[in-house]
């Protein structure tokens, strides 16, 4: 299922003469993702569990870009947030019990490590555990500012540069 809004930006009076332009975009998607049968058997021989082919059934995603971008006379700035949000993930101790369900009760030194090797493949996957039960990331993906006049165009920061007419490249600095 897809649903659009209409775009929509708002022009805020600044002075007498200027305008604050602001534009405002949100791109948002979710799913969940059920067994993905691609767990192992256990071998009775060397009993153990793959952390990543246990923590990758059963949880569902929101995924949300937020853009913001403003325009005063020759100047623009912009801002994106992107964040990935988790819900119904296995937990520390939901891990602790599918080791004891799969291989018996919890107490051998081997074990702990299993449940660290979890936790770690949670984390990696998944970010970090948030209010709510909920894991995930929110962080700022982009910010730039600009100014254009009749003769020169210059942007500083993470932004898109436009060529043409539909090929963009995305311009990152790292420091």
């Amino acid at each position: 299922m897809a649903t659009a809004a209409p775009a929509r930006a708002v022009d805020v009076p600044v002075g007498d003469k200027q305008r604050l332009t602001l534009d405002i975009s949100n791109t948002t998607e979710g799913g969940y993702h059920f067994d993905n049968r691609n767990s192992a058997p256990i071998d009775p021989k060397n009993p153990t569990l793959t952390p990543s082919q246990r923590v990758d059934d059963h949880y569902g995603e929101w995924l949300n870009r937020l853009q913001v971008r403003a325009f005063l006379w020759k100047f623009n700035a912009g801002l994106r947030v992107d964040s990935a949000l988790f819900f119904g993930t296995l937990s520390r101790s939901g891990a602790r019990d599918l080791i004891d369900k799969e291989l018996g009760p919890f107490g051998h030194p081997s074990d702990l490590a299993l449940e660290n090797r979890f936790a770690e493949e949670l984390h990696s996957r998944y970010g970090t555990l948030l209010p709510g039960n909920v894991r995930g990331v929110v962080y700022p993906s982009k910010l730039w500012v600009g100014f254009k006049n009749e003769w020169i165009e210059a942007s500083v920061g993470d932004f898109y540069l436009h060529l043409g007419r539909g090929v963009t490249v995305s311009v990152a600095q790292f420091v």
